[in-house]
């Protein structure tokens, strides 16, 4: 799901040697461009200045997954008086100029890295103008419980890649771009927008994809792809015709499939995680505990397997 090549040249805020945690995600979600996403952690305080970030036409989203103490900052070596912010709170940075911060106090965020050819990809998707720019006041303390609530659904998947899914990743990257988009890009779709779902033709097509590979690892804009379609019109189409997103269709459909195998007494819970696509079995017991309401193996027990 990630390259490790391309995710080292990509923007970042932060030294990693003097973090607690720097996980990331490298994206395709686009035709016209990826997004990478990053959780920064310290624990304590000291940090510092940070490294002034690469000039990219890329925007930085900076979801605070806890509190900021006032601090100072510096635009294109302009100083910049930040005021506190509380967990939950958003701050957006033109990653056209250069910035640095002098970071005292333990922090923790999730940052997404939008370049601007990515909103140009999805304004044509949606036949709308281009998005001049994203625009967040950096002088007070912008909530944003969407963003907030999508970054949060992440954090699984920056620290436990290896459980995660690529279309999930990608359907949650393409849902935070879209609100950034309307939100503060001001993009608002044209009047004549396909509002359809996807032919029998195109849902037999990507279902038989997406039950041929039940670990996730296709991404939308694969899926799109066999369908003639952009990801994002593909994403749309997909749920008005199924009514669930991709990854949620497939997730139960695994379910579904994992509960079928379970009542043959010759497969092991190993075996049954494994052919329905999941990590192990402790990701399989996980993820069936909190969508069914009982282990594999309570479970198989209630059904007499």
């Amino acid at each position: 799901m990630s390259d490790a090549a391309e995710i080292k040249e990509r923007p970042f805020f932060a030294v990693g040697k003097r973090l607690d945690a720097a996980d990331q995600l490298l994206l395709r979600t686009f035709e016209r461009g990826s997004l990478s996403i990053a959780q920064y952690r310290r624990d304590l305080p000291g940090f510092g200045i940070t490294t002034p970030n690469p000039i990219s036409d890329t925007y930085m989203v900076v979801v605070k997954l806890s509190s900021f103490e006032p601090h100072d900052m510096w635009r294109d070596g302009r100083y910049l008086k930040r005021p506190g912010f509380r967990g939950g709170s958003l701050s957006i940075l033109d990653l056209r100029h250069s910035w640095i911060a002098d970071l005292q106090q333990p922090f923790h965020t999730i940052n997404l890295f939008v370049p601007q050819h990515a909103l140009d990809g999805l304004a044509e998707d949606l036949r709308a103008p281009k998005i001049g720019r994203l625009t967040c006041p950096l002088d007070s303390e912008q909530r944003d419980d969407v963003m907030l609530h999508l970054a949060l659904s992440l954090r699984p998947a920056l620290e436990r890649p290896w459980e995660a899914t690529r279309l999930f990743a990608d359907q949650i990257a393409t849902a935070m771009s879209t609100h950034l988009a309307f939100a503060y890009g001001g993009l608002r779709p044209g009047g004549d927008l396909v509002k359809g779902g996807l032919s029998p033709v195109q849902e037999r097509r990507v279902k038989e994809m997406l039950m041929a590979d039940m670990r996730g690892d296709l991404s939308l804009s694969e899926l799109a792809a066999a369908c003639g379609l952009s990801a994002g019109h593909f994403s749309r189409a997909f749920k008005r015709t199924t009514g669930l997103p991709p990854h949620r269709w497939l997730m139960e459909q695994r379910l579904k499939r994992a509960k079928a195998l379970l009542l043959d007494p010759s497969k092991s819970l190993a075996d049954v995680a494994t052919t329905c696509g999941f990590a192990d079995q402790s990701h399989f017991t996980r993820v069936f505990s909190d969508r069914v309401g009982a282990t594999p193996g309570v479970w198989k027990r209630l059904m007499g397997g």
